[in-house]
């Protein structure tokens, strides 16, 4: 790092101009369409906050220009570059994106693909796709940018042009992977993460070859998987982390919401909190989740530490299927015996009727009896693995019920009755089918109460999934203190707890107000700016548009008008001064044209033509001054309104 590097200051030096970038890495979605963010955005906000030009390159490089080959890891991410060599500026900011509800900038089918990651990837330490993904997109897009920057640089002179100084900024999951990619060696200059995922000491260890060694020689040799430290003391490990990273840990910055949901998870085993901290009130009428995880004994989330490891390979290989088949056993060629079972058919689709089972086993009774045997053999050996997988779950709910219980309300009771009803419905299928590998298919009263037994477990099954999905789906309204927690996790609750007074920010916008009470004026100068350019922008297209018919009325009726005018005057002057050369038209002879006297009388253009095309140009030309002026009117009024802030004229003067 040159000295030139050293002297160069953040262009993004604010918290809330920070936190207001970070927020375009979620796009917009506007009438189903999905908007990533954008130059235009970046610089917007830029000058709102700062009341000055931005630099004047600005360069995206975004992750869907470097996705990996093979199965989608969920990781989406976006680096800034900011240039200008005249001011010495060559920074990049990296923002990953934070927890979203579908995978791809809000296109995915709804299933919380970032928040099973949070659990098994950064609890766990067992699930590192993402993070993966992000280092090789943070090489790729620095490797981009000192590629170009050397290409561009035709001064021959090294030292106008600093060398590329890091920022990463991340929210929530972004947050964790921005500063996992900081401690593993990306060497940033400075991280910022904002209302984020923190770190554990096992998902460190399970990217960190060197970090797991230094465990093993400080706390035993004899560790040989990560999942081996869920039974070290946590806090010696996190002490141990905090020393091993400390030269690192000291260029993080954590800018939080009190209320974030995910804040109290630094009291949970194994998380650790490096770097300084800017703790910022939200919202005072919400207490956040801290009482909460406080009172959870530590031998409670070991247990249930351990269980979401072991679950990590199995969403690896098939997402919430693969999930769904750890914690029940279920899989499809479980489902497709119980279906062969009680119809005897196993090319049978749809819903399951004893009317359908009775006419294909009519039709075809050796191989119908031959086929259930067959699928019964395949569900009594697979029962043993249902029953451990389910009666492993059950074990690991009440850790999950002591959190729901804990927490007050409504919501608080809600997740409380999913999670028991989960519970009861698993004990059902697990005591039925243990119930059906002791009857004998063979006999009527077997196969009758293996049939009521098999269609009772599937309704119960089906329950668990209506169950988890209701979790799943409803997660951001039930698991808040909870209306509040999930709210202020999200950036714009930051955002505004970090804003000055008078302002305020709705989506990607920012709003003004002056007054008080029920006489509170509110402007939203996001929008009037945007009115304001798009106004004058019309206008000006208005303005060409008038020009390019005045030059095609000149060149089509004018120009051709005066020309054959000047051609006619032309000829007549010829005829008057070379009356000789016109005998011929006296019919030869001995006659001779002496002279010639044309009295000729042009007249001037149409005035229909004429009076129509000056209307048109005065009418424009005036409409265009008044809307114009009315423009101004606005953009003034605004100013006046908010006289006591000089950067409103700068945001209405650079676009």
């Amino acid at each position: 790092m040159n000295k030139l590097n050293d002297e160069q200051l953040d262009v993004l030096d604010s918290a809330i101009l920070k936190a207001r970038i970070a927020k375009l890495e979620y796009g917009t979605i506007d009438d189903g369409k999905f908007t990533s963010i954008s130059i235009e955005d970046i610089r917007r906000i830029y000058i709102e906050e700062t009341g000055a030009e931005p630099p004047s390159a600005i360069t995206l490089y975004k992750s869907n220009d470097f996705k990996r080959e093979g199965r989608d890891s969920g990781f989406d991410g976006t680096v800034i570059h900011f240039y200008d060599s005249e001011k010495g500026i060559n920074q990049s900011y990296m923002i990953p994106r934070g927890s979203e509800h579908a995978e791809s900038g809000g296109e995915g089918d709804g299933q919380p693909l970032d928040w099973i990651y949070n659990g098994l990837g950064i609890f766990t330490g067992e699930v590192n796709d993402q993070l993966q993904d992000a280092k090789d997109f943070e090489k790729w897009a620095s490797e981009e940018i000192n590629k170009v920057i050397k290409t561009g640089n035709t001064s021959g002179n090294d030292m106008r042009i600093p060398e590329l100084r890091k920022i990463g900024i991340g929210h929530s999951l972004g947050g964790n992977h921005i500063q996992m990619l900081h401690l593993l060696g990306a060497d940033f200059d400075g991280v910022y993460a904002l209302n984020d995922a923190a770190p554990t000491v096992y998902q460190l260890a399970a990217n960190d070859a060197d970090f797991f060694n230094g465990i093993r020689k400080k706390f035993g040799q004899q560790i040989q998987k990560v999942s081996e430290l869920y039974k070290l003391e946590p806090n010696q490990l996190r002490t141990f982390a905090l020393n091993y990273y400390k030269s690192k840990g000291k260029h993080i910055e954590h800018i939080t919401s009190e209320e974030d949901a995910l804040y109290p998870l630094h009291l949970t085993r194994g998380f650790i909190r490096f770097g300084n901290e800017q703790v910022v009130d939200t919202d005072p009428n919400i207490t956040g989740l801290h009482d909460v995880i406080s009172r959870i004994p530590d031998k409670q989330l070991q247990s249930l530490q351990k269980y979401v490891a072991t679950a990590a390979p199995y969403y690896e290989e098939a997402g919430m299927d693969g999930l769904f088949y750890f914690a029940t056993g279920i899989d499809n060629n479980f489902l497709q015996n119980v279906n062969v079972l009680l119809t005897g058919d196993p090319e049978s689709e749809g819903a399951l009727s004893l009317k359908k089972i009775a006419k294909f086993t009519i039709s075809n009774p050796f191989k119908a009896a031959k086929n259930r045997h067959a699928a019964f053999k395949g569900i009594v050996n697979q029962i043993p693995v249902i029953q451990e997988r389910l009666l492993t779950l059950i074990k690991q709910l009440p850790t999950l019920i002591v959190i729901a219980d804990a927490m007050s309300g409504e919501e608080g009771q809600r997740i409380s009755d999913y999670l028991r009803s989960i519970q009861e419905r698993a004990e059902k299928v697990s005591n039925v089918l243990l119930a059906i590998s002791t009857f004998d298919i063979t006999t009527i009263k077997g196969f009758n109460d293996s049939f009521k037994g098999i269609k009772y477990a599937i309704q119960q099954l089906d329950g668990i999934v209506s169950d988890f999905h209701l979790l799943w789906e409803s997660g951001k309204d039930l698991l808040a203190d909870v209306l509040g927690s999930f709210d202020a996790h999200a950036l714009e609750a930051l955002i505004n707890g970090l804003s000055q007074p008078n302002r305020r920010y709705v989506g990607n916008d920012l709003i003004y107000s002056a007054g008080g009470g029920a006489s509170i004026i509110e402007v939203n100068v996001s929008s009037a700016t945007r009115l304001y350019w798009m106004g004058l922008d019309n206008y000006e297209e208005k303005s060409h548009v008038i020009q390019r018919i005045q030059r095609a009325y000149i060149e089509k009726f004018e120009q051709p008008y005066e020309s054959r005018r000047k051609d006619l005057l032309t000829q007549i002057g010829y005829m008057e001064t070379n009356p000789h050369s016109y005998s011929y038209l006296l019919g030869g002879g001995d006659r001779e044209m002496i002279g010639i006297s044309v009295q000729e009388h042009i007249p001037p253009m149409p005035s229909q033509i004429t009076n129509v095309m000056d209307g048109i140009q005065s009418f424009y030309a005036a409409d265009i001054e008044k809307g114009k002026l009315l423009f101004s009117q606005m953009k003034d009024a605004i100013i006046q309104l908010f006289s006591e802030d000089q950067q409103l004229t700068v945001m209405f003067e650079l676009r």
